[in-house]
């Protein structure tokens, strides 16, 4: 009996998001509006949902010091809402975070840039998820980041830290243990001497550090470029993506996909004199183009890139901004298939009369695509908007948020739940406080079959063993005799094993996993979820397998 609802839950899920089951629109669940001690400048750029239920928000907030500058600011939220801490950042200067991790041990990683005087720094934190700072660290920069190309952070598959970041007008590969020591340092300067421009980082499952950024020849020209490193930081190879004239605008990223093969992104300009996307996979061994895909098809369209993402099977999914087919920027989103096929391409034109402008996009385990950003209403008055596409392209819901002035709002940042929240993070203005923080969480109604994140009392669930190498003993407790199922997800949310499935009784149980999927195959190094299922709800747990 317990098995079939498990089934029937599962078949339910898959309805909903194929689109058989209609979905509607997503409630608002809680809104936390946040004013800081200096009373200005209060502002979200990145928001996270850890898999285990907590959110993290990073952005800025106005010192009430007398340099009235802006520092870091890092909040952690509850799945109510409940602001459970704030921990505020800075040196005696301009400090702008531009990276946030959630770690695989559930530590929250920040890094950003500082400037105090003259001296420019790029800074990383790691705060554990109580609130406590474990380390901090500062490298010397040569020069103030463009805005564009500001430090991006990742962790590999063994813990430590990658940020890049720009210095002496070329690249530069920051590599951190997980305690903060400082692993190696690298920097790579394009042919032609000129000036590069770091914007995005990426690793795969063997530590390959993939870094793409602007370069700027003397002679006048710009590419994309994107380089590999090795784990111990030596150059592998570099790529260079000239565009239709050598020019490139403001947007270059990367990320590697479930083949590990870098796919990069970049904002390069057409035979108009406009903005293009140019979406591209490399070979990660010797870095030449496997495929490469151009939108909008007509040169004198024009689009401007903001995210990507790439989901479980491969598929690469783009959003930005354009205008596409009409006189007024609105939000512009294409999937392509592991191969490079565009599968499709859709337009969002939000509530209102004006542009719309994307700023961010998230996947969810089902391939959902959610793209978040502002619309605006002449003359000026901005407000919250996001949009749901599903894995075919169907727009399943947008939602519309103006702030109680009505003037300057907009999402900077979107993330989604394990169980299927959606989160927004930016600001609203406000008569006598200027601009606050804002974070939004809304429900998807389709997802109330979904067993939800309550983990009741005698619910338990851990690794004895962890992190292990080659096998562990996973303990949990029920506390009432009835089905469970505990299953092995992986950090992209795939269902990797099912341990057991079936009834317990009451009390203590033990099973054995040797770091293998299904089919008996050992899975690559790497931290995984532990789920725990019953009617009464959840549990969760990490557990980081290390070969």
């Amino acid at each position: 009996m317990q098995r079939s609802m498990f089934r029937l839950v599962g078949l339910l899920v898959l309805l909903m998001t194929s689109g058989v089951l209609a979905e509607t629109p997503p409630t608002e669940v809680w809104l936390q509006e946040w004013n800081g001690p200096g009373n200005f400048n209060d502002e979200g750029f990145l928001v996270a949902a850890d898999p285990l239920g907590p959110i993290y928000v990073v952005g800025t907030t106005l010192e009430p010091s007398p340099g009235q500058l802006d520092d870091v600011l890092l909040q952690r939220l509850d799945h109510e809402g409940n602001l459970v801490w704030t921990r505020i950042h800075g040196v005696a200067g301009f400090d702008k975070p531009s990276a946030m991790i959630v770690a695989a041990n559930g530590d929250v990683v920040v890094a950003g840039t500082a400037r105090e005087g003259v001296q420019i720094s790029l800074f990383s934190l790691r705060y554990s998820a109580a609130g406590e700072l474990i380390w901090s660290n500062s490298f010397p920069l040569s020069e103030t980041p463009n805005e564009h190309y500001l430090p991006k952070l990742v962790e590999d598959h063994l813990g430590a830290l990658v940020i890049s970041g720009t210095t002496d007008n070329n690249f530069l590969v920051l590599k951190y243990a997980g305690d903060g020591t400082l692993l190696w340092d690298q920097t790579h300067d394009s042919p032609g001497s000129g000036a590069d421009q770091a914007s995005g980082v990426a690793v795969d499952s063997q530590g390959g550090i993939y870094v793409t950024g602007i370069v700027y020849e003397p002679a006048g020209d710009a590419a994309v470029v994107t380089v590999k490193f090795n784990a111990d930081g030596d150059d592998q190879w570099t790529h260079e993506e000239y565009g239709d004239f050598g020019s490139v605008f403001q947007f270059a990223d990367v990320r590697v996909g479930p083949d590990n093969e870098p796919v990069v992104v970049g904002n390069t300009e057409s035979t108009c004199g406009l903005f293009q996307v140019r979406t591209y996979k490399l070979d990660a061994a010797t870095g030449e183009a496997q495929w490469l895909a151009v939108f909008p098809e007509d040169p004198c369209d024009s689009m401007e890139p903001v995210d990507m993402a790439i989901d479980q099977e491969g598929n690469v999914v783009v959003t930005g901004f354009g205008l596409h087919g009409n006189t007024q920027y609105h939000f512009q989103t294409m999937r392509y298939d592991a191969q490079g096929q565009l599968l499709w391409h859709r337009t969002f034109d939000g509530v209102g009369t004006s542009t719309d402008q994307a700023s961010s996009l998230a996947l969810d385990a089902q391939g959902n695509a959610y793209v978040a950003g502002l619309t605006t209403f002449p003359p000026q008055n901005r407000d919250f908007t996001a949009v749901k596409y599903t894995p075919q392209g169907e727009e399943a819901w947008s939602v519309h948020w103006a702030g109680p002035a009505g003037t300057n709002e907009g999402a900077n940042d979107v993330a989604v739940t394990a169980s299927g929240e959606v989160i927004l993070t930016g600001k609203t203005w406000k008569s006598g406080e200027s601009d606050n923080l804002v974070t939004i969480m809304y429900q998807q109604q389709i997802l109330s079959a979904v067993t939800p994140l309550i983990t009741p009392a005698g619910l338990t669930v851990k690794a004895v063993l962890n992190p292990f190498s080659f096998d562990t003993s996973i303990r949990f407790r029920v506390g009432e005799s009835g089905g469970v199922r505990l299953s092995v997800f992986d950090l992209r949310g795939r269902l990797v094993r099912v341990l057991q499935d079936g009834y317990a009784d009451a009390g203590n149980h033990e099973v054995g996993w040797q770091g293998n999927d299904e089919q008996g195959r050992g899975l690559p190094s790497g931290v995984y979820f532990l789920r725990l299922e019953s009617a009464r709800g959840t549990a969760s747990a990490r557990v980081a397998l290390v070969r």
